[in-house]
């Protein structure tokens, strides 16, 4: 495939720059105007992937790398593409095949992507982190082996990794969030949250319409801040490690916790009414509400208040 085919938009620009400081460093450029909502899809590898808004109309990217990693060959290079289809953009940005006269040579791209905050997107990436921000539509964020950086988005959020931790701020609408061998960190969320992790820790604060969190082998420490609300149940789930739920006073919920091999503690201003033993609470809280499931092996639950 040839890396910088004519799309009919524009030219596509491979211009020399300051990528990693290198007299072979090269750059692809294009822009693309789009008249409707934008719908962004961005597949990669081997690379940091850098994604924000910007004032207008036009999606713009920006891929960097050093050509001397693909060797003499002046043909040589990273498999480089976009094109436009009404209001879709595409880029692919891949590094190919890593064999170089018979050695692993480490090829990595840069990739810079700016578009319309009113947007819709999708970016698949591998070895490689991502970082978006200042986003507002149906964004789906995915990395394998590489974390994830998320903030000042809001819309449907959709956003995986594997071997990488995930790290939220100021996110608003309906959330679902999952890695693997890594954790999960959120501040200033607001809305429906789902958070998923194998090998990690969840730490998450915010204003809360729905939350489910599932955790294995990793500590949940979280905190509904004052305008929480319970619009179905909530469950929070891990093992081999504890949980520490912070919740508003007046919340009105049917607890039920339950631990083996810890203990359960609550710390609210009135009691639950119902049964509570050393291992497990069930009982209404404010009169009740949906059902409120935490659940731990080899950990302790404390319930507090704020």
């Amino acid at each position: 495939m040839s890396s910088y085919r004519s799309t009919g938009i524009s030219c596509a620009i491979l211009v020399a720059a300051g990528f990693a400081s290198s007299a072979n460093a090269e750059q692809y450029l294009k822009s693309y105007t789009v008249t409707g909502h934008p719908d962004v899809h961005v597949q990669a590898d081997n690379g940091g992937v850098h994604i924000g808004s910007s004032n207008g109309s036009t999606v713009e990217f920006s891929v960097k790398y050093d050509k001397s990693d693909w060797g003499d060959d002046s043909n040589a290079g990273p498999q480089i593409d976009s094109k436009q289809n009404g209001n879709r953009v595409e880029l692919t940005a891949l590094t190919g095949p890593h064999a170089w006269f018979g050695f692993t040579h480490n090829r990595r791209l840069s990739i810079e992507i700016h578009m319309p905050k009113d947007s819709d997107l999708q970016v698949e990436t591998s070895n490689g982190a991502i970082d978006v921000s200042s986003l507002n539509g149906k964004l789906s964020v995915h990395s394998s082996n590489g974390g994830i950086k998320a903030s000042d988005l809001s819309g449907t959020i959709d956003i995986g990794s594997s071997n990488g931790g995930i790290d939220l701020e100021s996110l608003k609408g309906t959330m679902n969030v999952s890695t693997t061998n890594g954790g999960i960190k959120g501040n200033n969320l607001d809305g429906r949250c789902g958070l998923s992790t194998t090998n990690g820790s969840v730490r998450v604060a915010g204003r809360f319409d729905g939350l489910d969190i599932s955790s294995g082998n990793g500590s949940v420490v979280a905190r509904a801040e004052t305008g929480s609300k319970m619009s179905a149940g909530w469950r929070i789930r891990t093992t081999n490690a504890g949980v520490d739920l912070s919740l508003p006073t007046n919340l009105q919920a049917n607890v039920d916790a339950s631990t083996s091999n810890g203990s359960v503690t609550v710390d609210l201003p009135k009691d639950i009414d119902g049964s509570h033993s050393k291992t497990e609470l069930r009982g209404a809280m404010n009169g009740g509400g949906p059902e409120m499931t935490i659940h731990t092996t080899n950990g302790g639950i404390h319930i507090r208040g704020i």
